[in-house]
């Protein structure tokens, strides 16, 4: 009871931890995977964006043997679909029974390959190895000093290639003896790493706090012990970073945590992710994420933490009871950029309706659609009447198309018009300025010859259609006298824009000619001698106008 009583009382006291680059609500519901196959990746989205959940995080891992900017972008596409945030861990290659260590020389390698991928949102979240306080994961021998010399290299040059990478160093086994060469200590290894790295080299170059959180001694303890090597073990590790003089509120990505079920079962383990999930885990301020160890391993070491069952699309209880957690919509930053394929015109004729066609590039990290709660709107002084068509599914770097129905006033004037891209109503892209002038109405006299004796009429009409073949304007039952039909207050057309106008009269047949409207010149349509051809009066020449004709 002395135990949960003091974890309470220290997460009611703990500050909130989240830096400005974690802004916006955080689903902190997270897994680690292996390998990222389609199924896992599925399997994943569902498990931690359950009810109506979105944007959970998901740790992966990437050697430096397989730096396949193809491969992996399509794992980011992936993720991009599934509304999972990448948490990339950075690692070397197998060599004997371990794992080689990572060097200096080798820095420009990764930021050459990761800066190659189009992230799926705005910070690039990436942990610098793993538990190199282990012989084992740092070619045979624990070397705490050179780590932090290669982790610092690595956090320069990322930082320098784009300040978005989000820095994390590796993850400690907390459970870890001092017998150098082979094992240190969490604490020791921690603090030969900052006798290294300066406090304000870190704090300039790191941003968070990757923490391996595990129940021991034998992955097996009480969620309810504190301290080292407890699942809020990442507790002790920020104690100590203050002690070092950390002053920068880190927030935690605990990217390794969970139960064996060997020694508990599989409910027990279910009902202890379940109580530290509300317990701790949630309502900790500091914490960013949490992904546990491992969705699914079919084998040995990782066997009995995997949460998928042996030869079996199954899951073992612990996957339903985080399931069925409720869960929050994520709303990660996204770098979103716009660049429109089209131009709008700029001298709009008052009181009248438009309807563009809108085609533009999607330059961004998101997938704009409406069902996403993207949307385009106006950003203009001026309060204007439109309407945008909803987004479809664009996804970065493909072309889309939306319909923006716009209402000039019938007041003239000049105004400046921006279209704003929207994200559940956050303006995250903004596109060139388009500057109207609203002009008067348009005239147009229309000029025309008939094979008759009278070069007169009363039922002319006259449709107008834009470059994209829509009816902007028409006039029915116009009268025509010498020749010359004269339409006045044309509505719907903007000036320097080719019209095709069509004159149509009941037996005759259409003719068609193309206008440039323009304001300092009489607006003029001429139009071939129309034929008398039409007998049944369909609008076309056609057999069946020979056998009226007969």
């Amino acid at each position: 009871m002395k135990k949960i009583c003091f974890l309470i009382l220290f997460l009611l006291l703990a500050k909130s931890a989240m830096a400005s680059t974690l802004s916006g609500a955080n689903n902190k519901f997270g897994m680690h995977v292996a390998v990222p196959h389609e199924d896992d990746l599925a399997a994943v989205a569902k498990l931690v964006n359950s009810h109506n959940g979105q944007w959970g995080y998901i740790t992966l891992v990437i050697q430096d043997n397989d730096l396949d900017t193809h491969k992996w972008q399509k794992v980011f596409d992936s993720l991009r679909e599934h509304k999972l945030i990448p948490i990339v861990r950075l690692a070397t290659s197998p060599e004997g029974e371990n794992w080689q260590a990572a060097k200096r020389e080798d820095s420009q390698k990764w930021v050459n390959f990761l800066n190659s991928l189009h992230w799926v949102i705005k910070n690039r979240y990436v942990v610098l190895f793993n538990e190199p306080n282990h012989a084992t994961e740092w070619g045979g021998a624990v070397n705490a000093l050179e780590y932090a010399k290669v982790a610092l290299k690595f956090a320069k040059d990322l930082k320098k290639s784009n300040p978005d990478y989000f820095i994390m160093l590796a993850g400690l086994d907390q459970a870890a003896p001092e017998q150098l060469p082979k094992y240190q200590s969490a604490p020791e290894f921690t603090k030969t790493v900052f006798g290294e790295i300066n406090t304000r080299d870190f704090e300039k170059y790191f941003n968070g706090w990757c923490s391996h959180s595990y129940p021991n001694p034998g992955f097996s303890a009480s969620p309810q012990n504190t301290g080292w090597g407890s699942i809020a073990g990442y507790t002790a590790e920020l104690e100590l970073l203050k002690t070092i003089g950390v002053n920068k509120q880190l927030p935690v990505f605990i990217t390794e945590t969970g139960w064996t079920r060997q020694n508990l079962g599989e409910e027990l383990v279910a009902k202890y992710l379940v109580w530290v999930y509300n317990n701790v885990w949630l309502p900790d301020t500091r914490i960013a994420a949490v992904t546990p160890f491992i969705l699914n391993y079919q084998s040995e070491p990782f066997l009995d933490f995997s949460w998928q069952k042996p030869a079996s699309s199954q899951f073992y209880p612990q996957y339903k009871a985080i399931y069925d957690l409720k869960k929050i919509k994520g709303q990660p930053a996204k770098n979103e950029k716009i660049t429109f394929l089209n131009f709008l015109p700029k001298n709009l004729v008052q009181d009248s309706t438009f309807i563009f066609k809108l085609k533009f590039l999607n330059l961004g990290q998101g997938i704009w659609d409406a069902k996403n709660s993207y949307q385009f709107k106006l950003i203009s002084q001026t309060k204007y009447n439109y309407r945008f068509g909803k987004l479809e599914n664009v996804k970065p770097f493909d072309s889309g198309e939306v319909v923006l129905k716009f209402c000039t006033p019938k007041a003239l004037g000049k105004s400046q018009i921006k279209i704003g891209l929207y994200d559940n109503d956050r303006l995250v892209a903004v596109s060139k300025t388009w500057p109207i002038i609203i002009k008067p109405l348009q005239s147009l006299q229309i000029n025309y010859r008939l094979l008759s004796w009278q070069n007169t009429g009363q039922d002319f009409q006259v449709n107008i259609f834009d470059k994209a073949e829509q009816l902007v304007f028409t006039a029915k039952k116009q009268k025509g006298e010498k020749g010359k039909i004269n339409l006045k207050f044309i509505r719907n057309v903007a000036l320097g824009e080719k019209y095709r106008v069509v004159l149509l009269k009941p037996g005759y047949l259409p003719r068609q000619t193309f206008v440039v409207f323009k304001e300092e010149e009489p607006n003029i349509a001429k139009f071939r001698i129309m034929l008398p051809f039409d007998f049944n009066k369909d609008g076309k020449l056609a057999l069946s106008d020979l056998v009226f004709w007969r």
